[in-house]
């Protein structure tokens, strides 16, 4: 069984955003700053909008109800919108920051002109554009598993002016009738608004569709000579945490957009010793990296020449790829939300950057 995946476009064929885009960008964007539809619709008040371009569904979400960030989310396809939902429901329990590096989504968001890039003032100054008032300046930002939020590219851009266009349209009739967003509890029924076209203009209409996450496989790979060493370690009465999570370091070129690191640390918990640091960088999508960590991981117990009676774990989706072969080596797998030696180690390697 295959994964389903959000293949990463290569950064070098990323498209700019022409001049007639940004201008509707920024126009809708402005009119949704005036509309301020977060003082009614909720982050959770989720509908879909199918893209006119091909079968795709992205979703909508407007981040602002607590007046810490307005913002216009949107979540491409059924996976960035599960992810959306589980760290909805992990928030109190895992980094929501290092959960937000995994999902693939786009921002319009407003706050001050000093938050705009480069790019986004230039196109500002040429476009004649002003904004008054306090955070009412918009800027655009992808986010792409594995890397820094960065200006957006020519698609990004197209999808977000798709996007605003239905905001814009569904904000006021949320506001009228709050069940047009309602969901059944336990359901993947949203309302989804499709395109339909008609002597050559696109008319939208409202449709219920069924959107249910979509499955989660890897293929992780060991070589059995490695298996067998870690077999013929003298087990240790030790727990060793073991955590992967995004590093603030940025890896990539001057004006290419950054990648995140993911620091994977195992530690000794009683003593603090560090077994190993292993950096980690995902290439088409985070599942493909996280089907690296088992084998980084009994390499990390090779060279330390020692098969520990535990491991804690931290992260939600670490388990999953280490449990069956900690099962078959005879390491029992815990759970601890701390891992403060790791903590520890993760500061110091952070203060030494």
């Amino acid at each position: 069984m295959s994964s389903s995946t959000t293949v990463k476009a290569s950064l070098q064929q990323d498209e700019p955003v022409t001049g007639d885009m940004w201008r509707r960008l920024f126009t809708l964007a402005a009119k949704v700053r005036e509309m301020e539809p977060w003082l009614w619709v909720e982050e959770t008040d989720i509908f879909g909008v199918k893209d006119p371009e091909s079968d795709n569904v992205v979703f909508v979400s407007v981040m602002g109800l607590l007046g810490e960030y307005h913002a216009v989310a949107l979540y491409c396809g059924v996976k960035a919108l599960s992810q959306f939902w589980q760290m909805q429901h992990k928030a109190g329990e895992e980094d929501v920051a290092a959960m937000l590096c995994d999902i693939r989504q786009i921002h319009a968001a407003f706050g001050k002109k000093s938050e705009l890039d480069a790019s986004e003032k230039r196109v500002v100054k040429e476009l004649g554009l002003n904004f008054k008032g306090a955070n009412t300046w918009p800027y655009f930002r992808g986010y792409r598993p594995g890397y820094f939020p960065w200006g957006v590219d020519a698609e990004e851009a197209r999808l977000l002016v798709l996007a605003l266009e239905q905001l814009l349209v569904m904000a006021p009739r949320i506001k009228e009738d709050r069940r047009l967003t309602a969901r059944k509890p336990g359901t993947c029924t949203y309302l989804v608004r499709v395109p339909e076209k008609k002597d050559g203009v696109i008319e939208w209409h409202d449709e219920r569709r069924e959107c249910p996450p979509p499955p989660t496989s890897f293929r992780i790979s060991i070589p059995q000579t490695l298996v067998e060493s870690v077999r013929a370690l003298k087990t240790a009465d030790l727990t060793i945490e073991m955590d992967v999570s995004p590093s603030p370091f940025r890896v990539g070129e001057k004006g290419e957009r950054p990648q995140v690191p993911y620091l994977m640390l195992a530690a000794d918990s009683e003593s603090g010793f560090v077994l190993g640091v292993e950096m980690l960088t995902v290439d088409k999508d985070v599942e493909d990296m996280w089907a690296q960590v088992p084998d980084k991981f009994l390499r990390l117990l090779v060279k330390n020449g020692m098969r520990p009676k535990r491991v804690a774990l931290r992260a939600s989706w670490v388990p999953m790829v280490m449990g069956g072969i900690c099962q078959d080596l005879g390491i029992e797998v815990i759970t601890d939300r701390n891992l403060c030696a790791v903590a520890e180690a993760r500061q110091q390697l952070e203060q030494m950057g």
